[in-house]
């Protein structure tokens, strides 16, 4: 028999690839984690949507409405794709309220990018720390940054995981150690901010003159009372630079920014909190651990076709996974539906021509869920805003019959 001569090249290319996934995912599933601990704390005991200017201003800001935005956030030949609002990994349990610039090298050092000003507009707070997951990935100490601009009263975005901030910034602000609250540093569009590498660029817009519908219950969100107000940052950017950056965006579903509001009143689809927790309430949870109270049951950000379970407490960790069968829609499950079971799987993404995709530029990203059975939940809608849930980790459909013990209730 003649010998496959290709073959272990192609095996150990493959291998390769595979490590080199998982190290990626590994890495940003560490770095979710460690932003979800560290929100500004000015926002810990909330109050609500209705004050996020005030609480950011202090009554400072001046005008009302929305406003242009002239610059990208990046220069357009530095950015690799745009992951869009929705995802859900690890500590980010439910759908996340920004996009991601992806640096076009992705795995590069540290202050490869500079960062730009989208619009004339005033620094209002820089938020400092440093990152354990980058300082593993790079091997030296790093430092990470939060900026929010205030462009109108009503109108903001922030910037969120910049690696440094530019000397003209530092001049003005002096040694960031920590959270800056009551800073006034007008930017103009264009100029560079900061810089950015080895990691996605955070960013979102808020808009405090509209009010997502997706949110049965606004104050469960009051830790984090700009999440109410999360707007499609595209829309704002100026021709032709709008329509440059939806080319790298990885989402073709309408709304191209993506979602983060599903809740459905008396339907089991959208945000769960565990009875009593008070959702993004930060006074009742703990601040490293407050996504174990968390359950969100939506559809995937890039194929929306695709139901998830994204579990803030799945035997001691937060995991999101696909459905077997996908099936039945959250959006039809009520309390007329009684004890409904789902299989849960994981899932990978496939690109156009049905090789997996790896945070590449490409459309038409198609989720598929893998065959082997996580485990099974269990849900059952008690009231229009009242959930049972359980999960049975390693069971499937055949082994599991009720409720047990372990049974939680969920509300919203």
């Amino acid at each position: 028999m003649p010998k496959q001569k290709g073959f272990a090249p192609i095996l150990i290319l493959i291998i390769v690839v595979i490590i080199a996934v998982i190290g990626w995912i590994v890495y940003r599933y560490s770095q979710e984690s460690s932003e979800r601990k560290n929100f500004p704390s000015y926002f810990k005991n909330g109050g609500n949507g209705s004050d996020l200017s005030s609480q950011l201003s202090g009554g400072r800001c001046q005008g009302q409405g929305t406003k242009q935005f002239g610059s990208p956030p990046m220069n357009m030949a530095d950015i690799g794709s745009i992951i869009p609002l929705g995802l859900m990994v690890d500590a980010h349990v439910t759908p996340i309220d920004h996009i991601y610039f992806n640096p076009k090298n992705f795995n590069g050092p540290r202050d490869e990018y500079p960062v730009l000003a989208i619009a004339d507009g005033t620094i209002v707070d820089i938020q400092h720390r440093t990152s354990d997951m980058a300082n593993a990935h790079h091997g030296q100490p790093t430092n990470e940054y939060r900026i929010v601009v205030e462009y109108t009263c009503s109108f903001y975005s922030y910037y969120d995981l910049i690696t440094s901030l530019s000397a003209d910034i530092v001049s003005k602000v002096g040694n960031i150690d920590q959270q800056n609250s009551s800073l006034r540093v007008s930017i103009k569009e264009g100029q560079e901010i900061g810089r950015i590498g080895g990691q996605t660029l955070d960013f979102a817009v808020w808009n405090n003159d509209i009010t997502l519908t997706g949110f049965i219950i606004p104050e469960h969100y009051k830790g984090e009372p700009w999440k109410i107000h999360t707007d499609d940052p595209f829309k704002y950017f100026k021709e032709p630079i709008r329509g440059q950056l939806l080319a790298l965006d990885q989402r073709t579903a309408e709304p191209r920014q993506g979602k983060i509001d599903y809740d459905i009143d008396g339907k089991l689809i959208g945000t769960w909190f565990k009875e009593g927790s008070g959702g993004y309430d930060y006074a009742k949870n703990h601040r490293d651990s407050f996504w174990t109270s968390q359950l969100s049951i939506v559809y995937d950000h890039l194929d929306p076709t695709q139901i998830r379970f994204s579990i803030g407490d799945y035997n001691g960790k937060p995991l999101q996974f696909g459905i077997k069968g996908n099936f039945p829609d959250p959006a039809t499950i009520d309390k007329s539906s009684g004890l409904v079971k789902y299989e849960l799987v994981s899932y990978e993404y496939f690109g156009p021509d049905g090789t997996r995709w790896y945070n590449t530029p490409v459309k038409n990203i198609q989720s598929k869920n893998q065959t082997q059975v996580a485990g099974v939940v269990l849900v059952q809608m008690l009231e229009d805003r009242k959930l049972k849930f359980e999960v049975f980790s390693g069971k499937s459909i055949p082994e599991v019959n009720n409720f047990d013990n372990n049974a939680q209730v969920y509300e919203r």
